[in-house]
Order: structure tokens, then sequence, then C-alpha cells
């Protein structure tokens, strides 16, 4: 697979998982400012949630766009784990926000967070090793 497609792809996925995002917050019935600061626990949740999908963005960007020259399978595949990791962050923000960020529900969204931490790990693995790969045959 050219390395272009998985870029476009990974970018529309990620465009995808902030704009579910931005549509969970619910405009205030009113002007008044305690319905907006309402909102706030829901934006803060969304702004945590938007700042570690640009992070892995930008990893992404600067993993594909400086390394690769040919996607594997093994690529592929990693790659597509983690999209489907963080295309749980908006559950994982919207439960938290619901529950007025219990413990339990920080907690998982932790875990969750590590977890994608773990598989782009396990992804710039796969890519070092494809790097190696063709650096032994040339």
């Amino acid at each position: 697979m050219n390395k272009n497609r998985l870029e476009a792809f990974s970018d529309g996925v990620l465009a995808l998982i902030i704009i579910i995002m931005v549509l969970e917050i619910k405009v205030p019935e009113t002007a008044n400012w305690a319905d907006i600061k309402q909102l706030l626990p829901i934006l803060i949740g969304c702004i945590l949630s938007f700042a570690f999908i640009g992070v892995y963005w930008s990893l992404l960007e600067s993993s594909f766009v400086a390394s690769i020259k040919k996607v594997s399978s093994a690529i592929m595949w990693s790659n597509l784990n983690l999209l489907f990791l963080l295309s749980l962050l908006p559950f994982g923000t919207k439960w938290m926000r619901e529950t007025h960020f219990d413990r339990f529900t920080v907690l998982a969204y932790s875990i969750l967070l590590m977890i994608c931490g773990l598989s782009f790990n396990i992804l710039q693995n796969k890519i070092a090793h494809s790097l190696k790969k063709l650096d032994s045959i040339s």
C-alpha cells in the first residue's frame, strides 16, 4: 500500500473523531451564564481529548512523512488498531462528563489513553522494523 493512502485514511478517521466530539456539545437553551457555566466540564473534556488526538495526529504525520516509503501489512494493521482505540476517545470523554468526572470513569479514560500510547509504540516498532528491513536490502 502507498503511504499517502494510509496518511489520507488516518487523517480522515481522526477528523471524524474530532467532529463526533464537537457534535456532542449541546448548545445551551438560553443565553444565561448559568447555562453556559454548565458546559464548562463538557468543554474541558473535549479540549483534553482534542489535545490528545492532535498529539497523535502530529506523531502519525511525522512518523509516516519522515520515515517510510512503503506500507507493510504490519504497519497498516498497527495503524488501524491505533485509530480504533483513538475512536473510543469520544465515548470516554462523554462517559466522564456525564458522570461528572467520577473516579472510575476518569480511571477508565486514563487506561484508554495508556492503551493508545502502547498501540502507538507498537506502530513505531513496526515502522522501525520496516526501515531496518529496507536498510538491510539496500
